[in-house]
């Protein structure tokens, strides 16, 4: 038998916040010229790790982005897709919000682990005061790290001071559930509320 759960650790992007919002999403193809969202995304996501990472910063990322689609550069364009790109991913997920204002109730050790560039958490901390009814936060810009890589989730396990068969880790993507399994800790996919409720309701036995 497996120990108890003690801490609970959540992705943001498609988690906490709904999917990016289509309605800026197409405006943000529109201003690249990209020729449709598939191939937009396509190179959205394909020069994402570095941004997410910290390693370059939004003007370069949406450079690299503005010439793929042979784009002319400003500076102006790239906060403007940089304003964007941060208020696409802040429509929050009221239901998970207040599933979680109930499992502090709990005393679970609840923490965020996530994916994100500087300029979409300084937006999230401008505009809301989410991540501070978490007991730990964990960015990928912070770090210089990106899931799936398994130091992200050693780090995010030491700062929340707990074994990783006492974790559970909620992510919208197989992939980084695949590798915090390979850690040891146990991961459930969120693909909708409902679901998840009922997963997780079963996994933590309340």
């Amino acid at each position: 038998m497996g120990n108890r759960i003690k801490s609970i650790i959540f992705d943001y992007g498609g988690v906490l916040c709904k999917p990016q919002d289509r309605n800026i999403l197409k405006e943000m193809v529109y201003l690249a010229s990209a020729p449709d969202i598939h191939e937009f995304e396509k190179t959205y996501y394909k020069l994402r790790g570095n941004y997410d990472q910290g390693l370059i910063s939004g003007l370069e990322y949406w450079k690299q982005i503005l010439e793929k689609f042979n784009t002319p550069y400003s500076e102006g364009l790239a906060l403007k897709l940089i304003s964007l790109d941060s208020a696409g991913w802040t429509v929050l997920n009221n239901e998970m919000l207040e599933f979680i204002s109930e499992l502090r109730e709990m005393d679970y050790n609840l923490a965020v682990l996530s994916n994100m560039p500087a300029d979409i958490l300084d937006y999230i901390n401008q505009k809301t005061e989410l991540f501070s009814g978490f007991d730990i936060t964990v960015f990928s810009c912070d770090l210089k790290l990106i899931k799936p890589d398994p130091d992200i989730y050693r780090k995010c396990l030491e700062l929340i001071n707990c074994l990783s068969s006492e974790a559970l880790f909620i992510d919208d993507r197989e992939d980084n559930i695949k590798a915090a399994a390979a850690e040891g800790i146990k991961g459930m996919q969120y693909l909708d509320f409902p679901s998840f409720k009922e997963g997780i309701k079963a996994v933590l036995d309340i």
